[in-house]
């Protein structure tokens, strides 16, 4: 039974990477920016550093630090978005 539920979340994740994808396709091939729900960035950016871990522990550090980057232009969008939020609250 946990395995069955472990595999709908994992196809739940695939889709909601799928429709976002297309999302950023779309957004792109009309030359507007791509804006990321919040939710959707914090769970590629825990993706990537987990994936940059595994990078790593094979031994593959040039690909590690191409990952790192991506990740580290998440995370920094993430921060400006949470101080406007921050300066919009008070």
């Amino acid at each position: 039974m946990a395995k069955t539920a472990m595999k709908k979340d994992d196809l739940r994740e695939a889709h909601r990477l799928l429709d976002l994808r297309d999302s950023i396709d779309v957004s792109d091939e009309e030359g507007q920016i791509v804006e990321v729900p919040r939710s959707d960035a914090l769970r590629l950016s825990v993706t990537l550093h987990s994936y940059r871990e595994k990078l790593l522990d094979d031994g593959d550090e040039v690909s590690a630090s191409d990952v790192e980057q991506s990740a580290a232009i998440i995370d920094r969008k993430l921060e400006q978005k949470s101080g406007e939020t921050e300066r919009e609250e008070q």
